[in-house]
């Protein structure tokens, strides 16, 4: 019936001590801390009696089996592998240790051993069973029943089925192509339909003429699907070998100069039939379709008009679509504009308001919607030039832009075309990252660290502290105005986007909150709301109490949480720790583009808890001054060079995983350049086309009066104005989309290259409008008058 706060003790100490019943006793003892080092405690006792020098009392075997005393003949033979001042060793310690070895001097009550004693290692170190057979027999057989292998640090993973998990989920190259594509294959689809609608409408009266002589409608579109399917059914035949070829392109592309976006991984092609089948099947469907838009407008004119112009009804005509009361009721494309610019700024506004710190994706969104806005404002301004009040007061440039909205489905394609690829050219461009702007800064990308520092061997010794750096060989000054914030490691898979597959148990690091708290270190795009005054940094989330004492709670980088592991702000991630137990992490921060990506970070304590032997601190974050770096790269490596180190420079480790994404930018551009050659030739398709159709027209010009100046002029206006008109939407709507990043700061290469980018297209449009003009004028007037 001992109380807590009392304590038997022997009659030796009794003794030397000279206690007895209702004495109080103090003890002095030592507990682990952070490392390697020993903290003092101290407890006090009252004493409840003393126990005579006999009986069960003197037991030496109470004493557990520790390696280096058990053994040892003398107190002065003690190896128990930390520091003991042998000084302290009376003859009379000497005598007791011979005659009694480890007997206890004072027992206290269990619940107070481990309020004293319990560390991150247990609570417990023997256990004792009474000596009777059946007892014991029975408690073998309850320990082999009850005590599971992972308890003991024994697991026990299906390979074979973790393999197949990561790789069920990893990236599908596939869809990310596919996805990739969609902008080149959007292209492809646009300009085969605008160059079957010119085709179409080149002969119309032909097909007018069949409908004269008696043929049925429906046996012409027949005819005309036959005649496209062979032209289809051939170019699919074509398609599939280009294709592979294509693929085979991309594939060595991802193993030299795309390398990055596959962390470096050996790309083998292996060619699917089925997959080659979809691929025919999908190409010829979005063919088909292209061809049946096109066909639309067969037939909506009456067969005379259509004769006697020889072509197939304008655009701006009503009686072009038959449907225009039905569209009365529709809001007109000024009005549809000016309310999408409005969503748009209303947008942005909420991005930024809910978002401070990453409004990317509303800016986006509200750059696509300008991107609309201004095509169905061109449309409105087009519908507005080919109307009747356009032609009171004709000039030149009014005469331009009248051609360009006779045909406004032509038109409306070339600067949709333009401003598209403008758009995903310079939006995806411009996200392009550069690890080296703000790098000093603490919330950047590096938490304003030098360094990053792995060791092979774990680091006791603290390197903060000048005792820490005696003991491991630092000189004397080399490391002034350096600190360290040591992190432990708990091994686990990559989930960084350096691993193609999907991690099933990250890597875990466990790290002191506070450190990184009052240095406001990395930025962070989103934490679990807590309504506490004191957590004045999510990093204080870490230590921050569960609604589950089982949940520990932790944070990661965005790109690893997402990406790396498919989860996201307030999902789990179930660990086994060292005794076997469930331990579910909870993500309550996620870091935005840092260097710590791969892993998730734990409080130092948690990571003690679950993990006990995983002793001393196998990373580093280093923070020193830039203009030594050199200097102090090289006393560290000495320093540490028996533990197996790896220091690599923030900025370095920072843009090893930003070259993945930038990458798949590069990716994404170099398909979307491909989109704009499509669309450079639907536009210079366009103005051949229209050149060709108006080779009298022009003439006729030429022919009253007009010098071949003027109508070249006509000519850049007229379709130089399509170009850019598609320019200017682009421009604008991407530079809404790339807001965020021109507020935090363009490098000076991802600037230069976007408006480089800008500019090639530029230039390749206006030459294409630049020699249809200078085509135009070849030839004499007279061949062009006689068909006028």
């Amino acid at each position: 019936d001992m109380a807590d706060d009392e304590v038997m003790v022997n009659q030796w100490l009794a003794d030397e001590l000279n206690l007895r019943a209702g004495s109080s006793l103090e003890m002095t003892y030592l507990v682990p801390g952070p490392g390697r080092t020993l903290n003092q405690r101290t407890s006090t006792f009252r004493v409840r009696g003393v126990l005579a020098m006999e009986g069960p009392a003197v037991d030496r075997s109470l004493m557990p089996d520790f390696p280096g005393l058990s053994t040892a003949d003398n107190c002065r033979d003690w190896d128990p592998s930390m520091p003991v001042d042998l000084k302290k060793i009376r003859d009379k310690d000497e005598q007791y240790w011979k005659q009694y070895r480890g007997t206890p001097k004072a027992f206290v009550t269990l619940r107070a051993g481990r309020a004293m004693w319990a560390n991150r290692f247990g609570d417990l170190t023997a256990l004792r069973v009474p000596l009777f057979k059946k007892m014991r027999d029975r408690m073998v057989d309850r320990v082999r029943e009850g005590v599971e292998p992972a308890s003991l640090g024994l697991r026990i993973v299906d390979v074979r089925e973790r393999a197949t998990a990561s790789t069920r989920q990893s990236i599908d190259f596939g869809q990310l192509f596919g996805g990739l594509s969609f902008f080149l294959i959007a292209s492809s689809a646009l300009l085969a339909g605008l160059l079957m609608r010119l085709s179409f409408e080149r002969r119309a009266a032909e097909w007018v003429t069949l409908r004269a002589m008696g043929i049925d409608r429906g046996l012409i579109r027949k005819l005309v699907w036959i005649e496209a399917g062979a032209v289809l059914l051939t170019a699919v035949l074509l398609g599939v070998p280009m294709g592979l070829g294509f693929t085979w392109l991309a594939l060595r592309g991802l193993a030299t100069i795309w390398s990055g976006a596959v962390a470096g991984a050996e790309v083998t092609m292996i060619v699917k039939p089925i997959a080659v089948t979809l691929g025919a099947i999908g190409g010829a469907g979005a063919s088909a379709v292209a061809l049946g838009l096109a066909l639309r407008g067969l037939g909506q004119r009456s067969e005379a008009r259509v004769l006697s112009d020889g072509v197939m009804a304008t655009e701006s005509s009503p009686e072009a679509t038959g449907k225009t009361k039905r569209w009365r009721l529709l809001p007109s494309d000024g009005v549809t504009a000016v309310t999408l610019a409005l969503t748009a700024i209303a947008i942005a506004a909420a991005g930024v308001a809910l978002e401070p710190s990453r409004p990317t994706g509303a800016f986006f969104a509200s750059g696509a919607l300008l991107l609309i806005a201004g095509l169905l404002a061109s449309r409105s301004i087009l519908r507005r030039c080919a109307g009747a009040g356009a032609a009171e007061k004709l000039s030149i440039t009014a005469l331009g832009l009248r051609n360009a909205a006779r045909r406004r489905g032509r038109s409306m394609a070339v600067v949709a075309l333009v401003a598209c690829g403008v758009f995903l050219v310079v939006a995806v461009g411009a996200n392009r990252k550069d690890a080296a702007v703000d790098a000093t800064r603490r919330d950047s990308g590096t938490g304003g660290f030098e360094f990053y520092a792995q060791t092979t061997i774990p680091l006791f010794d603290d390197l903060n502290t000048p005792a820490g750096r005696q003991k491991l060989g630092v000189k004397r000054g080399s490391l002034e105005g350096v600190s360290v914030v040591p992190m432990r490691v708990r091994k686990g898979d990559d989930a960084s986007c350096l691993n193609l597959a999907r991690a099933q148990e990250p890597t875990l690091l466990g790290v002191a909150s506070r450190p990184l708290a009052d240095r406001m270190a990395f930025g962070f795009a989103s934490s679990l709301q807590v309504h506490d005054a004191k957590l004045t940094s999510p990093w204080l989330l870490l230590d921050a109490p569960q609604d589950d004492a089982d949940i520990v709670p932790a944070i990661g980088d965005e790109a690893t949480v997402v990406w790396g592991l498919g989860k996201s702000l307030g999902d789990t991630v179930v660990y086994t720790d060292e005794r076997g137990r469930k331990l579910s992490v909870r993500i309550v921060a996620l870091l935005k583009d840092s260097m710590l990506q791969g892993s998730l970070l734990i409080s130092e304590g948690n990571f003690e808890k679950h993990f006990p032997s995983s002793a001393g601190y196998g990373a580093l974050l280093i923070d020193a001054p830039h203009e030594r770096a050199q200097e102090i790269e090289a006393s560290l490596n000495r320093a540490l060079r028996d533990f197996g180190p790896e220091l690599t420079p923030a900025v370095q480790r920072l843009a090893m995983f930003q070259r993945v994404e930038n990458t798949y930018l590069a990716i994404f551009q170099s398909l979307g350049a491909l989109g704009l050659l499509l669309g450079g030739g639907g536009l210079a398709a366009v103005v051949m086309r229209n050149v060709l159709e108006r080779r009298s027209e022009l003439s006729m010009l030429r022919a009253v009066g007009f010098a071949p100046a003027k109508v070249r002029r006509l000519l850049l206006i007229e379709h130089g104005g399509l170009l850019v008109t598609g320019l200017a939407i682009g421009i604008v709507a991407a530079i809404v989309a790339i807001g965020p990043a021109i507020r935090t700061g363009l490098s000076t290469s991802v600037a230069a290259e976007t408006v480089l980018s800008a500019a090639a297209i530029s230039f390749s449009g206006l030459l294409w409008v630049w020699l249809a003009a200078r085509w135009s004028m070849r030839g004499s007037p007279m061949q062009g008058l006689r068909s006028e």
